[in-house]
């Protein structure tokens, strides 16, 4: 990601880190209230200049996303996120073709990854699966909610042994922004881990035509709840109805 300083090189380069970031915290890797890593840590991590994360950092405190404190408990905070949610409610509810669209991509390359990993999956990867599901069973908020989800994704998407798959589903999820403060928590847990379970039976017993069909029916499970979030206030929203997965 590093990139000369100056020009239009530098532009992309901040660029790259914004979306970087954004994404994080859309997929839950970074909750609200969550610290970021020190700043030298983290451009290292991202493989950029101080300068370079510097000015990504401003551009997504003026997006609402970040917010810097200083003192002994200084450094830089997730926010409540309240102020880009909700624009990126709103720009999902003017274009939603563009939710549509990156839906039916999740689709796409996640059935793909549960075939796959269907055919190349080890016991470690199943081991991570239920690990998942474990971690998901006693998360105590929606930031654990969500991050074990991303890890239970992230597993089945390791064990298709595709770096290009896993690096699509990946980008994928941070489009998504999931909320889940704004959906039937309590319901939304019992359905999700039920859906994972299916994922992972059906991958488990190298049933790939199973498993596809279960990562596809997790995935229009998410599309249900958002239609009805992107049409109804929040307070007004009941769970969705969803066919069971064959």
């Amino acid at each position: 990601m590093a990139m000369a300083a100056g020009g239009p090189n530098q532009v992309s380069a901040v660029q790259a880190v914004v979306d970087h970031l954004r994404a994080s915290v859309h997929r839950g890797d970074y909750g609200s209230g969550a610290k970021l890593p020190p700043e030298r840590d983290l451009a290292g991590e991202l493989n950029v200049s101080r300068m370079t994360l510097r000015q990504a950092i401003r551009i997504l405190v003026d997006l609402g996303y970040l917010t810097s404190r200083r003192g002994a408990h200084g450094g830089t905070y997730v926010t409540a996120l309240e102020q880009p949610y909700r624009q990126w409610l709103q720009a999902m509810r003017e274009d939603q073709d563009k939710l549509e669209d990156i839906l039916e991509y999740r689709i796409a390359t996640e059935r793909r990854a549960a075939k796959l990993a269907s055919r190349r999956r080890t016991a470690d990867d199943l081991s991570e699966m239920r690990r998942a599901i474990d971690v998901m069973a006693v998360a105590r908020d929606r930031l654990g909610f969500r991050q074990s989800d991303s890890l239970f994704h992230r597993a089945v998407a390791a064990a298709s042994r595709s770096q290009r798959l896993s690096a699509a589903i990946e980008t994928a999820r941070g489009e998504l922004f999931m909320q889940t403060d704004h959906l039937i928590y309590a319901e939304l847990v019992e359905e999700t881990m039920e859906q994972h379970r299916r994922i992972l039976e059906a991958i488990e017993a190298r049933d790939e035509d199973a498993a596809a069909a279960a990562a596809e029916a997790h995935l229009e499970a998410t599309r249900c709840e958002l239609q009805r979030l992107l049409s109804e206030p929040a307070e007004t929203l009941t769970g969705c109805e969803h066919e069971p997965t064959r």
